[in-house]
């Protein structure tokens, strides 16, 4: 089955799915449009044992101790279980239980949508449509700080420029602000660093393409896995 529409509940539903997480006594009210008296959904519904990151197998728990220890931002949540530096695709719900857990501490929750630019991604829109800012640079220079950006601010302050300007994202002065897994031919993470999955045609390869995927691995000293789609996936390029 397919749903279309608002997505922003589909990791808390996956949660539910994935650690048996009882059920409310209507079901489908965690789907249907809400209305009065619809069971509330957030991560604090997600046990400590829920999995948050499948790449590095990092749980709820884990994120909680880590906060606990005295990491306050994203950056070192990600630094000390490594969450969110594989694919990326846990990254909005580990902001979510981040922000959750700080808040249940009495911690202020910093908004801002990196450590270059004190705005959320909306205001950032606001400030480029009002100001008629038509480059990362300019905008950098004016509402931010920092000399470079990063993969978090540049890709969506690309998005932002094109949306306001109806510019094509392949536009020479915009294509540095997107991700370049097409450029290089890998994945880019969101640590910065890349995967590379080689190709074997077919799936079928000879022990010393195997020996050799292995010897660039330890070269490098780059963490690989056996994907779910039974790649093989070198992280940290």
């Amino acid at each position: 089955a397919v749903l279309v529409g608002d997505n922003s509940y589909y990791d808390t539903l996956l949660q539910y799915a994935q650690n048996g997480i009882t059920l409310p006594a209507d079901p489908s009210s965690l789907i249907l449009p809400r209305g009065e008296g619809a069971p509330t959904l957030g991560v604090d519904a997600l046990p400590a044992t829920a999995t948050v990151c499948s790449c590095h197998n990092v749980s709820k728990g884990s994120i909680c101790s880590a906060i606990d220890s005295g990491c306050t931002d994203l950056a070192g949540i990600k630094a000390c279980t490594k969450a969110a530096t594989g694919c990326g695709g846990c990254t909005a719900l580990l902001k979510q239980v981040f922000e959750h857990e700080l808040m249940a501490r009495g911690v202020a929750v910093d908004k801002s949508l990196c450590e270059h630019f004190a705005y959320t991604r909306q205001e950032l829109y606001s400030l480029v449509r009002v100001e008629g800012i038509e480059s990362f640079a300019e905008l950098l220079t004016r509402h931010g700080k920092g000399a470079h950006g990063c993969d978090i601010c540049k890709p969506a302050v690309g998005s932002i420029l094109a949306s306001c300007w109806n510019r094509p994202i392949t536009e020479p002065s915009l294509v540095p602000l997107q991700d370049t897994n097409d450029t290089f031919m890998a994945n880019m993470q969101k640590n910065g660093t890349y995967s590379v999955v080689p190709r074997i045609p077919g799936g079928e390869i000879t022990p010393d393409g195997l020996i050799a995927i292995g010897a660039v691995a330890k070269k490098y000293d780059l963490y690989t896995k056996i994907t779910g789609g039974q790649r093989i996936d070198l992280f940290g390029a």
